[in-house]
């Protein structure tokens, strides 16, 4: 953790191109940074009103959504959610963290891992062998949200780098392959996510396969992971009468409230949110990442059934945690912030696991997006 004396200046939004290296730019909590020596790289707050900072992205705001999907009116707030994707090595994790990022306006064109050009995958290794070794970073605009993306890898030798991050995280994204099922790696991650506390919601992959069967996969992972698993394709932030009598189990005071009749229609959607948060619903979209089938779907459920409370923390006192520290001409330490606001020239209070404090000064703050600090 790490204490900062606060400023209290305001902050407004700025473009990446005028983000420059110890610029006067200050970064709030719910946003990732990353420090050289303790100087900073970090993904700057953009708004709601991304588009306009990155172009036109495809998302639409929290309204298109809705409309998309034939609700009137859905009670939402903007947001800035970090959120890993994890996976059994192969089963899509990469391609459809592409889809998410060119969805969400991040990208102009879809990479492919097979073609050596993903966005996430920046090591000569990794686009040489066709695989994540090293977790990548990028963030992306939905709805009125902003999502802070990691992408892991999914091989089991390079699990370290995986769950290095996993404190970071609000969220967490796990993808399945339902051509293979539930793997043993994939029942790895879910113990990790559920020691970590970390919220989860699936995507079941490649279902254009051969012998693909996405409810085959989903009974596997409601023995082996969770009963809890529902599968929501199509879900538009309405619940009907076959929903409500699979969700309503789920916890006792909204069994007692739906059995009386005494929830109304618009009370169900925060209801899920808070499930999903206190991990006793894992909603399951199904798709293929590839051809990019059921992924805006997916960004849909995702936008309506997650929320953060880093409104609350923003006034505190900055702090911050290490994640994960990289060396090469300059020591790179990500941080995910957790309260407070960051500035350049501020000095910071580092504090080790084992109790030694030292006081550096940020000399450098820089926006990380795949391999790219800017």
């Amino acid at each position: 953790r790490l204490v900062l004396t606060e400023r209290q200046d305001a902050l407004v939004p700025v473009k990446p191109r005028q983000q420059r290296r110890g610029g006067r730019g200050g970064f709030r909590h719910g946003m990732h940074l990353l420090l050289v020596k303790i100087a900073c790289i970090i993904i700057p707050q953009i708004g709601p009103d991304a588009s306009a900072l990155r172009g036109a992205p495809k998302c639409g705001t929290i309204e298109t959504i809705l409309q998309r999907n034939g609700v009137d009116r859905v009670e939402t707030k903007a947001k800035r959610l970090t959120v890993g994707i994890f996976a059994h090595v192969d089963a899509g994790k990469t391609t459809l963290s592409e889809q998410l990022l060119y969805l969400g306006g991040a990208l102009r064109e879809r990479g492919r891992v097979d073609h050596g050009d993903a966005f996430l995958d920046t090591e000569p290794i990794e686009r040489e062998r066709g695989i994540t070794v090293f977790s990548g970073q990028a963030d992306f605009c939905w709805g009125n949200s902003v999502y802070y993306l990691l992408d892991t890898p999914g091989h089991t030798d390079f699990s370290a780098e995986m769950e290095r991050v996993l404190p970071a995280l609000d969220y967490a994204i796990l993808v399945v392959s339902c051509a293979e099922g539930v793997q043993g790696h994939t029942e790895t991650l879910w113990r990790l996510l559920a020691h970590y506390n970390v919220p989860v919601l699936l995507f079941l992959n490649k279902i254009d396969r051969p012998g693909a069967d996405a409810a085959r996969t989903l009974t596997q992972l409601r023995r082996k992971c969770s009963p809890a698993a529902v599968l929501l394709d199509g879900f538009s932030g309405e619940t009907n009468d076959t929903l409500a009598e699979e969700l309503a189990p789920l916890d006792d005071d909204l069994l007692a409230r739906y059995l009386d009749g005494t929830i109304a229609p618009d009370e169900w959607l925060p209801e899920l949110r808070r499930l999903v948060r206190e991990r006793r619903l894992f909603p399951c979209f199904s798709g293929s990442a590839l051809r990019g089938e059921g992924v805006r779907e997916f960004l849909d459920g995702m936008e309506l059934l997650t929320e953060t409370d880093w409104e609350e923390k923003e006034d505190a006192p900055f702090g911050a945690m290490a994640y994960q520290v990289r060396r090469g001409a300059s020591r790179l330490v990500w941080l995910k912030i957790t309260s407070g606001t960051l500035r350049c020239r501020d000095e910071v209070l580092c504090r080790a696991a084992d109790g030694t404090q030292t006081r550096e000064k940020v000399t450098e703050l820089l926006r990380c997006r795949g391999g790219r600090l800017t």
